[in-house]
């Protein structure tokens, strides 16, 4: 063990490291977002940056940006944050991206569950939730967004606004962006794969992308990450990796399960043979008075 890192209250519900700044970004129960951070003077341990969000119950999800600027975090009071660093208080600020809480009125109806920026511009942010919906929103900042690439790159509407409304019949589990953004994945507890599709031409005029969606026999996915552009792993209630593929025509098909064993039956592992030829009959025994438990 390197080390141990105590300064929240209660459960941990997200970690996430970014692989530029090497920074590690925590969300809690206890409501806390905390960037932690290598300092040199202190054997380069990693040290705490509190955050200032407003969120009234429990921060669920948090994630970072591709350059490591930005952070976007996902509430159970529907709430989706974005953070930024402020010089000048030397601490991280994340602000509703529609009213702050308590009075305002969060983006979506129930708890987020997953929350992630765009892979390569950063410049919008997509929210699962408990409510049936996936949003697509706008997290420009004319400060920090100065460039970028993929569908989004182009972006420049007011934090906040909504750009995509995808909807499914049950709560969301997960989502994921491809390694291009051009696809979004998200699983529904329903046990079902959706995947939605978009261009700069599409994401410019606000043409809403057909989701994809994939019934696949298994149980609900709980989390999963491309492995590359037409390839989606998850994993959940099954305990066993699922692979996703996009096919030639475009559309989507659950291939195969990581575990060659998974479906198959299986030996028992206790036969006849499982005591040395040993044989216990309980239909035959019999217990006089004084060997029965009394009560």
């Amino acid at each position: 063990m390197v080390e141990v890192l105590r300064e929240h209250y209660s459960n941990v519900n997200s970690l996430e490291w970014h692989p530029v700044t090497n920074q590690l970004l925590s969300s809690s129960t206890d409501r806390g977002i905390i960037v932690w951070h290598h300092n040199p003077e202190q054997n380069n341990r990693l040290m705490p940056n509190l955050c200032a969000v407003k969120e009234l119950k429990s921060n669920l999800f948090a994630s970072w940006n591709n350059r490591g600027d930005k952070f976007c975090v996902g509430g159970s009071s529907g709430h989706v944050f974005v953070g930024t660093y402020n010089t000048a208080l030397s601490f991280w600020v994340a602000l509703s991206q529609t009213e702050e809480p308590p009075l305002g009125k969060p983006l979506h109806k129930a708890s987020v569950t997953a929350v992630r920026f765009d892979p390569l511009a950063g410049r919008v942010v997509a929210s699962a939730s408990a409510d049936g919906s996936v949003l697509v929103t706008s997290a420009y900042s004319e400060t920090l967004d100065t460039d970028g690439s993929g569908p989004f790159a182009g972006v420049t509407d007011e934090i906040g606004t909504v750009m995509f409304r995808l909807k499914t019949s049950v709560w969301n589990n997960t989502l994921a962006w491809s390694p291009s953004g051009a696809t979004l994945a998200f699983a529904s507890h329903d046990c079902e794969m959706h995947f939605a599709e978009f261009t700069a031409e599409s994401v410019g005029s606000k043409t809403k992308p057909q989701s994809k969606r994939v019934v696949y026999n298994g149980n609900p996915i709980l989390t999963g990450s491309f492995i590359s552009e037409n390839t989606y792993i998850g994993c959940g209630f099954d305990n066993v990796p699922l692979a996703f593929k996009k096919q030639a025509d475009g559309s989507w098909k659950y291939t195969a399960s990581l575990d060659p064993g998974f479906g198959q039956t299986r030996a028992a592992r206790i036969n006849n043979n499982a005591f040395g030829g040993r044989r216990v009959f309980f239909a035959s025994a019999q217990l006089d008075s004084a060997t029965m438990m009394q009560p």
